[in-house]
């Protein structure tokens, strides 16, 4: 819930939910309704949050050397659904690195392009990840998330620090 709660103070999203997801709220009974059930559940979730999917590569099972056809549909519907909503939802899919690269990014050529941050994490409290993450900020050119709690830089004036959340950054 850090996340969502940064976020949401940056205001990057409207709600500070974790919406946790996992193959049921992807994946349909049968073949076809999987692009159906996908795309709901995430236009349904669109203000609603992150979308968090740990072991994300359970939903694009392999066999016989490529993704079963439910795993295909459900790849295709998140590279379509992410193309026509850039900017508009944040999704974070998680799980082990060699599962993720061999069988979720490689389940779909856009995938990886939809997913251009991958992070290799050792164990972390929610904690360290921010500060990681305001760390990363900071190197990034002085940039400060606008409600940052931590005040502004002791060695720099005012006019230097440059919010990174703001509108100016959609742009």
């Amino acid at each position: 819930n850090v996340i969502g709660r940064l976020f949401a103070s940056a205001g990057i999203l409207l709600r500070e939910n974790v919406v946790e997801a996992g193959r049921a709220d992807f994946i349909g009974e049968f073949e076809g309704q999987t692009i159906h059930r996908t795309k709901r559940f995430l236009t349904s979730n669109l203000d609603n949050g992150v979308v968090f999917v740990d072991e994300a590569y359970a939903l694009t099972p392999w066999s016989r050397g490529k993704p079963d056809a439910y795993g295909a549909e459900a790849a295709a519907a998140l590279v379509d659904f992410m193309s026509s909503n850039i900017g508009l939802y944040c999704m974070i899919v998680a799980g082990y690195e060699k599962q993720m690269v061999r069988y979720f990014l490689d389940s779909n050529e856009g995938l990886g392009r939809r997913f251009p941050h991958k992070y290799t994490l050792s164990s972390m409290s929610p904690e360290a990840l921010v500060k990681v993450f305001l760390a990363k900020l900071e190197e990034k050119g002085g940039l400060q998330p606008v409600d940052s709690s931590r005040g502004p830089r002791k060695d720099r004036s005012p006019q230097e620090e440059k919010p990174f959340f703001t509108p100016e950054a959609w742009e």
